[in-house]
């Protein structure tokens, strides 16, 4: 953890406890965020709140956005001289690909023989095309528009947007290094343009140059009892989501905020090891949790009805297989890369 003493820069392990946050939120937003009746509400003077939670919890998205634009400018910045941009998309497009195809290799065969979700059933119509687009990872970036095709797994939506921001990446890069006050404003206009092939990145880039932006502006951490200032005015950020016609925008403020927050206070030691130990599977986790969830063991995640357990529940089963998972990459991915 960063002192009070030391500008608000993140270690490999606060980008992985971040991570850990992430995915925390993640698991939250796809279990509550819609009320599907298979979990009892908890209601507080008329407020849903694991409804109201779930909805909040789709900051998650952002954190995964500015952690990558946070990682990307720090190897980037770390080069001597002039940055081999072929090498850079190689190695980023290499590592990015075998994690996904590794998944696809395990969880659309067991999908597709033991729990009948068919290529068919999936994707209705035009089955090689969007077969071909969703192993590339772009199926979101190609069928953009209100009311096209998902992928076969829904939350592999955000892998396109990855991809894009990683093609936009030497711009962003070079625009951040001139005036990271106009990539900010750039970022903006992008986020507000209604444009069908920006969707993905529509609400997020901003998240991913203010990631950027860290990295290379000199932030210092408040001491002691100014730090506090930092709460009220995330819980402000929080209000703010609730009432703004784009929300999604508002996380990536809320995001800007969050880290900070973390920058500021010291995590309790079992804690902070817990959430880097989550960030270290949050790759695994994101990539297959939708099957454990929603596609296959729906009744058994939900059976308890109660928000909690059910928390616990998919988090525990998603972590066990990510180990298992992670013993496996260690014979085929890692060898690649």
């Amino acid at each position: 953890m960063t002192s009070s003493s030391q500008i608000s820069r993140l270690s490999l392990s606060d980008s992985n406890a971040l991570k850990g946050v992430a995915l925390l939120f993640l698991l939250c937003h796809h279990l509550f965020h819609e009320p599907n009746g298979l979990y009892d509400e908890v209601v507080v003077k008329g407020h849903l709140v694991m409804l109201e939670l779930g909805a909040l919890s789709k900051v998650c998205v952002a954190i995964f956005v500015f952690l990558s634009g946070y990682g990307l400018m720090i190897q980037t910045l770390s080069k001597e001289g002039s940055v081999d941009w072929k090498a850079f998309f190689v190695r980023r497009f290499k590592k990015l690909f075998l994690n996904y195809w590794l998944i696809w290799l395990i969880f659309v065969p067991i999908s597709y023989f033991c729990f009948d979700m068919t290529f068919t059933g999936s994707y209705r119509q035009d089955v090689g095309v969007h077969l071909f687009t969703d192993l590339l990872g772009i199926h979101s970036l190609v069928f953009c528009r209100p009311g096209d095709v998902t992928c076969y797994n829904p939350t592999w939506w955000f892998y396109a947007c990855i991809i894009l921001l990683y093609v936009l990446f030497p711009l962003l890069y070079r625009l951040v290094r001139r005036d990271a006050l106009l990539a900010v404003l750039a970022a903006l206009v992008i986020s507000l343009l209604p444009l069908p092939f920006l969707q993905v990145i529509r609400f997020y880039i901003l998240a991913f140059v203010f990631g950027m932006m860290m990295v290379i502006t000199e932030i210092p951490v408040p001491g002691p009892r100014l730090r506090y200032l930092y709460l009220p005015v995330l819980a402000l950020l929080m209000f703010f989501r609730t009432m703004t016609t784009y929300p999604l925008l508002m996380d990536c403020f809320i995001t800007l905020g969050l880290v900070q927050v973390y920058s500021a206070f010291s995590l309790p030691v079992v804690l902070s090891k817990g959430l880097v130990f989550l960030g270290k599977h949050s790759m695994n986790i994101f990539l297959f949790h939708t099957f454990i969830f929603y596609f296959w063991f729906r009744d058994f995640i939900y059976a308890s009805r109660n928000p909690l357990i059910i928390f616990l529940t998919l988090l525990v089963v998603c972590v066990i297989i990510s180990m298992f998972l992670e013993q496996v990459k260690k014979y085929t991915v890692n060898k690649l890369l």
